[in-house]
């Protein structure tokens, strides 16, 4: 059996040249996405860390893991602290007030005897 190694060889170099272009078309998708992708995250990263002067109910209903309804009631408790401008219909909660009254409540529960 004869084997023709320049045949072989062509093959080769065809093969590597394919993958090379593979290679660089996946190099420039991916650097297409992360040009579309970096600032979105950075956005939401910011976001994050920025903690606001106020929470809004809403934002105060995801944290606990409950709905509106029940953070309002707990506003008209006294539970969590907010203010409510005149002629305003939304709560403003103050971030720090909420957060320290958040540690307390947490802190007062871990003691709670339930038997």
């Amino acid at each position: 059996m004869k084997y023709n190694f320049i045949e072989d060889d062509e093959v080769t170099k065809g093969l590597a040249r394919t993958l090379i272009k593979l290679t660089e078309a996946q190099e420039k998708t991916i650097e297409i996405i992360l040009q579309k992708v970096v600032p979105t995250i950075e956005s939401i990263h910011d976001q994050v860390l920025e903690k606001p002067e106020y929470l809004s109910v809403g934002q105060v209903a995801l944290i606990e893991g409950v709905c509106e309804k029940t953070i309002r009631n707990r506003i008209k408790e006294g539970t969590i602290p907010a203010t409510k401008n005149d002629g305003e219909r939304s709560y403003k909660i103050p971030s720090l007030e909420y957060y320290e009254t958040r540690t307390e409540i947490k802190s007062r529960s871990s003691y709670r005897n339930i038997s």
